[in-house]
């Protein structure tokens, strides 16, 4: 219970003693696990659906040496429901920003395992230049 100081007290010791911790993106910026953990590695998940400013509250983490993210801006855009704030260029993702930058920084996952190999002929010509081999 985070209510108690006992509960919050217990909570940080359990964040303490771990060695891997999953959190929400918004999360991963409170102070309850800033202050607590000792990150090396962030691994974010969604990458190209997370947009370019949501993408810096992960990165509050003091230590931090490597951060991994994993996504395709291809497939869902950076999520942005306010429009003012799409008209304000919030609707782009940091991952997409890197990949059109810095394509050489991107390491494109290959081959999919998934969908029917038949499935896969239109995204895999549309999108991805036929680089996508089905497994």
């Amino acid at each position: 219970d985070m209510d108690t100081p006992e509960g919050r007290q217990r909570f940080c010791y359990t964040l303490e003693s771990s060695k891997v911790v999953f959190s929400t993106l918004n999360s991963a910026g409170s102070a309850m696990l800033t202050s607590n953990l000792d990150v090396h590695t962030l691994m974010l998940d969604e990458g190209g659906q997370t947009p370019e400013a949501d993408f810096y509250i992960a990165t509050n983490f003091p230590g931090v040496e490597r951060i991994v993210i994993v996504g395709d801006p291809k497939q869902l855009p950076a999520t942005v429901i306010n429009v003012d704030c799409k008209t304000a260029g919030f609707g782009y993702s940091w991952l997409g920003k890197i990949q059109s930058l810095h394509p050489e920084k991107v390491h494109l996952l290959d081959t999919q395992y998934r969908m029917d190999p038949q499935i896969l002929v239109f995204p895999n010509r549309t999108f991805y230049d036929n680089r996508i081999l089905s497994g």
